[in-house]
C-alpha cells in the first residue's frame, strides 16, 4: 500500500481537521464555508455519502444520498462554532445532529403486524394439534 504523496490527499482527521457540521442543503453548507473562510478559518467542505456516517447518525437514512461535511482545524473549532452561532447557526439544523427517528414508522408497523400474524398462526396450530 502506498501512502499519498500530497498531504492534501490524506483524510481530514489525519490532517488535524475535525467535523464541525454536516448539512443536507448545499446552499447552507456553502454559506457556512464562505463565512468561515472570511473569518480567516481554513475550513474544508466535503461532499460525502450519507451512508458513510453509519446507522448511528441521524444523517442515515436521511433521504438524501449526499451530505455536505464542513471540517475545520481542531485548534480553531471553538472559534468556528462561535462564528457560525453568531451568524444564526444553532446546530439543530445540522443533519448530523438533527433528532430524527432512525426508523420509518411504516417499517415498525409492518413488523408489529407480522409479529401479530405469526402469533395468531402459532396459536391456531397449537389449537389444531392439541391432544384431546
Amino acid at each position: 500500500m502506498t501512502s499519498p504523496s500530497d498531504p492534501a490527499e490524506l483524510p481530514p482527521g489525519q490532517r488535524g481537521l475535525v467535523l464541525l457540521t454536516v448539512e443536507e442543503d448545499a446552499e447552507s453548507a456553502g454559506e457556512y464555508h464562505d463565512l468561515l473562510l472570511s473569518e480567516g478559518i481554513d475550513a474544508e467542505l466535503h461532499i460525502e455519502h450519507a451512508a458513510s456516517f453509519g446507522s448511528r447518525s441521524s444523517v442515515y437514512p436521511a433521504g438524501a444520498p449526499f451530505v455536505y461535511a464542513l471540517f475545520v482545524p481542531a485548534r480553531k473549532a471553538e472559534a468556528a462554532a462561535a462564528a457560525l452561532i453568531e451568524a444564526g447557526w444553532d446546530g439543530r439544523r445540522s443533519a448530523f445532529s438533527r433528532g430524527r427517528s432512525r426508523l420509518d414508522p411504516s417499517f415498525v408497523l409492518r413488523g408489529a403486524l407480522l409479529a401479530l400474524l405469526a402469533g395468531v398462526a402459532l396459536a391456531a396450530v397449537l389449537l389444531v394439534l392439541r391432544p384431546e
